[in-house]
């Protein structure tokens, strides 16, 4: 491994971090920043239960660039992946966590980031599904509601460029600019 990463060696996900490494019961949280960053060798689906077992407040960059450079991640991104999560946002709790994953296709399951609300943070979602090229259906939501409306006032360093690319989304003309450019 380089850095800690894992960088081309796994080829495929299954079991649950999160029953590996929890949330724990003082509400100290797991980062998985960088966990599969660049294993382009990794192919098939995200687990749907990968992350079970985390949950509560986010902490700054807890799943930033998880899945960076997995260009040959296929499939689609699990429903409730990120189910756990709820409170404010943090710094970097998503940045790059898909970016560059062209092989993931599908809908961005509503409720994929949890229960999030209040003020923006600091490249909250920044270049979160950038390159992310065959995802369809609809963008991101929370509670039934787009990202960009709960955050239309989000700027380009909080969201920057979290959909750009991905021109399939049946939403892409309605998205912001900040979080497409």
């Amino acid at each position: 491994t380089s850095g800690g990463q894992l960088i081309g060696r796994v080829p495929s996900i299954r079991g649950s971090l999160g029953s590996v490494f929890p949330t724990l019961s003082n509400d100290v949280q797991p980062k998985f920043i960088g966990t599969f960053q660049n294993c382009t060798n990794l192919t098939g689906p995200i687990p749907p239960n990968l992350f079970a077992g985390i949950s509560g407040q986010p902490v700054a960059n807890m799943f930033g660039a998880t899945f960076l450079g997995c260009t040959n991640l296929d499939g689609k991104i699990p429903s409730g992946l990120f189910a756990g999560i709820e409170g404010a946002p943090a710094e970097g709790m998503f940045k790059a966590t898909f970016e560059g994953c062209s092989g993931l296709d599908g809908e961005i399951p509503s409720g994929l980031f949890g229960e999030l609300s209040g003020a923006p943070a600091k490249e909250m979602f920044d270049y979160a599904f950038n390159g992310c090229t065959n995802l369809s259906g609809q963008s991101a939501k929370i509670a039934k509601q787009f990202l960009y409306e709960i955050w239309p006032d989000a700027t380009t360093e909080q969201v920057g460029t979290m959909y750009r690319g991905c021109t399939h989304l049946e939403d892409f003309e309605q998205i912001l600019d900040t979080w497409k450019k």
